[in-house]
């Protein structure tokens, strides 16, 4: 024990300090310790902001004759030894410098740092605005001679700028090139794969017909429903993992919401195509399907009266199985309340009425579907999506010309993307990714004068994009060909009905090359009193662009091969709003095509009562064939005067050899047919058929929500659809 005055050591029986006197307070042990000057047992390393801990002055100046500093020195020899005191200062001031310098080294690099990159932006941003005068650069590289190597390059001596972009343009030029390897195939489906389980079927669960009978154009005249029309579609194809099938799908998806309510499965069979609508609610889960086989894919919903099978859904569980077949229902419900529910006209069976071999037979297909149907949304949606250019390269004689090599450039990266040759039918099919892109198509062969097809533009609605075909000429044949236009209106007949009434004073530009709107003008010229132009060109292939005050602008390709050669382009006059005019040519052969249009109007009546051909040639909304042509050549003319909300859709129908029973004819395939759609805007879309095909009818696209959808199918059989070759 010490005296609080003086520091005098007490004995433990006192109670005043034998030095000073003052009075002993008790304490504890813990207060002793504490009021002890051993406490400082060891030296704090000196610091600027820490100086080392003194033992107070007032204590000191308590001890008489003693200064404060001897007396700390007495106490701290007594406990400490000095050696070891100094020992431990160096070691943590040693070890204080070392911390110190770290701390500057660090700070040094990152100054440095910063300054490099500094200098490298300032530098980069002197680059993006240099001047090329070879003096200044040369001045400026002697001054600075460093930041040049601060730049970011590539083993190229790139940019890092540079080399992203070019890195993009690989990836994209690599993937087309594995796409279009040899042993690249689709992707495959295997549509009833077991990966879903039904859930527990409540017999008190009933279908809900909300969704359907929102999307689905029940009422052409009401805006409450067929919102299926404002839809975007997607299309994909995928194998048929079981039967090696080709399997078309349409994905109609609401831009709104960004969700999917409806996929058309299109599976291509040996004579038939197998149709399902699967149609689900917004969170994905499957509410109705509906599966039936056909021959063409013409436009209808599963209307009562269709045949096929039907499937409702509820909460995952098969609430009714309907099935239909020439006209008569069939249907198997779940519980009473779907039964009683109404829309059954015909027999219905309640689950617990059938035997136990048709309730095993009812539980299986409730299964079967249900993975079908999620099967089917996960793996189309997830496919990617792939179209395919098309085309065929003649010479002048229209034989294939076997060796030509067909050169793919992109429009984004000007630059040939992809190269091949022609197969020995003299054709090429080329896959690219369905996205939003631009291409053109150079085509050559030695000996030959390259031609170059433009403007082939793509999207996620084209699967296949057929082409004109290329007709390549001999570099030898330079004489100049006399060649003679036509200028025709499609929609108005000459004043004696002596065909189409031709088109004086018009403007006629043309330029080299296929679809070619808006490149090198090569010639001018205006037709003359009776719609014809008189040109002297080299053989080879051209656009003729026409244009006159009152009608629309028109592109059309011709071909010079031979001397004296006539050729008759078709135009029509401007359109109002709403109104759209379809108008169809072709060569001599076969001598009858005939246009067939399929209009939302009054399609639960049947299918000919909203169908517009040549045994139905108008109807109460304005829908017309204005011209019917029977001879070859064309032009064979539509016009949709006002234009609906609803689905429709065209097709093209070889009557001469569906007439005689010849489905499996090619002559359509080789006529050169073109069907060019105007609105009020002009011509909107070309399309050209789809050559070397054995068929007789060409589904060419359809209209929703007033948007022209590409379709491109092509078939060889009419099974009973009458309307296709019925007697004129």
């Amino acid at each position: 024990m010490f005296c609080v005055k003086c520091g005098t050591r007490i004995p433990e029986e006192s109670n005043f300090c034998p030095n000073c006197g003052a009075e002993v307070k008790k304490s504890s042990s813990v207060e002793d310790s504490m009021n002890s000057p051993l406490m400082v047992s060891e030296p704090v390393p000196q610091m600027q902001s820490q100086p080392v801990p003194q033992v107070p002055n007032e204590l000191a100046s308590q001890i008489p004759g003693e200064q404060s500093p001897q007396l700390m020195n007495d106490h701290i020899v007594a406990t400490v030894p000095q050696e070891e005191v100094k020992k431990k200062k160096t070691t943590v001031i040693v070890a204080f410098v070392l911390a110190v310098v770290v701390l500057v080294v660090m700070l040094i690099m990152v100054i440095i740092l910063f300054t490099n990159r500094d200098k490298a932006t300032q530098k980069k941003e002197e680059e993006t605005l240099h001047v090329t005068n070879e003096d200044t650069v040369a001045d400026t590289q002697e001054e600075e001679p460093v930041i040049l190597d601060e730049i970011d390059t590539n083993a190229e001596g790139e940019t890092e700028e540079e080399s992203v972009v070019e890195t993009e343009e690989t990836k994209f030029i690599s993937m087309i090139r594995a796409l279009n390897e040899s042993d690249a195939s689709l992707e495959k489906i295997d549509v009833y794969e077991d990966n879903y389980e039904p859930e527990d079927r409540k017999s008190s669960y009933q279908w809900n017909p909300e969704l359907f009978y929102s999307l689905e154009d029940i009422s052409p005249d009401s805006y409450e429903d067929g919102l299926i029309n404002g839809y975007m579609i997607e299309k994909k194809q995928l194998l048929n993992a079981d039967t090696n099938n080709l399997m078309e799908y349409e994905i109609y998806r609401n831009l709104e919401t960004d969700t999917v309510n409806k996929i058309v499965s299109i599976e291509y069979k040996e004579d038939i195509l197998e149709i399902t609508d699967y149609y689900y609610t917004d969170n994905g889960k499957v509410n109705f399907v509906f599966v039936r086989e056909d021959t063409n894919y013409v436009p209808s919903y599963a209307i009562p009266s269709k045949s096929g099978r039907r499937y409702y859904y509820n909460k995952d569980t098969l609430v009714k199985w309907r099935i239909v077949e020439d006209g008569e229902q069939k249907n198997f419900v779940a519980g009473k309340e779907e039964k009683e529910r109404g829309g059954n006209s015909g027999k219905v069976i309640l689950y617990k009425d059938l035997s136990e071999e048709k309730q095993t037979n009812y539980n299986k297909t409730e299964k079967k579907m249900l993975n079908a149907a999620y099967n089917t949304y996960k793996i189309a949606l997830d496919a990617q999506g792939l179209s395919n250019i098309i085309g065929y390269v003649t010479d002048t004689s229209g034989q294939p010309l076997n060796g030509a090599t067909i050169h793919l450039y992109s429009e984004d990266y000007e630059t040939e993307v992809y190269s091949c040759n022609v197969d020995t039918e003299g054709k090429y099919a080329i896959v690219i990714p369905s996205q939003e892109r631009g291409y053109r198509i150079e085509i050559t062969k030695e000996g030959y004068v390259t031609t170059v097809l433009y403007d082939i533009q793509l999207n996620k609605q084209l699967i296949g994009v057929y082409q004109e075909t290329i007709c390549l000429v001999e570099d030898n044949m330079n004489t100049d060909c006399n060649t003679q236009l036509v200028v025709c209106d499609a929609f108005n007949r000459a004043y004696d009905y002596e065909g189409m009434l031709r088109i004086d004073n018009a403007t006629i530009r043309i330029r080299k090359g296929v679809n070619n709107k808006y490149g090198e003008i090569s010639g001018n010229a205006k037709t003359d009193s009776d719609g014809i132009v008189y040109l002297l060109l080299k053989p080879g292939m051209y656009t003729v662009e026409v244009s006159k005050p009152g009608y629309a602008v028109t592109y059309y390709t011709i071909t010079v091969v031979q001397n004296n050669m006539m050729i008759t382009i078709n135009t029509t006059p401007i359109l109002n709003d709403g109104e759209i005019r379809i108008v169809l040519t072709w060569e001599d052969t076969p001598r009858d095509l005939d246009s067939h249009l399929f209009t939302p109007y009054d399609s639960t009546s049947g299918d000919t009562t909203y169908h517009i051909w040549y045994g139905n040639s108008w109807d109460n909304n304005a829908n017309n064939l204005d011209v019917d042509d029977v001879d070859g050549y064309g032009p064979e003319t539509m016009t949709i005067n006002n234009l609906g909300n609803g689905l429709y859709k065209y097709y093209v129908a070889d009557y001469t050899n569906c007439s005689n029973g010849y489905t499996d004819s090619e002559e359509m395939s080789y006529s050169n047919a073109t069907v060019d759609v105007y609105s009020a805007d002009g011509l909107v879309q070309t399309f050209h058929v789809p050559t070397n095909r054995p068929g007789v009818i060409w589904e060419v696209f359809e209209i929703r929500n007033k948007t022209v959808v590409p379709i491109q199918r092509y078939y060889n059989n009419l099974d009973n659809k009458t309307w296709w070759n019925n007697e004129k």
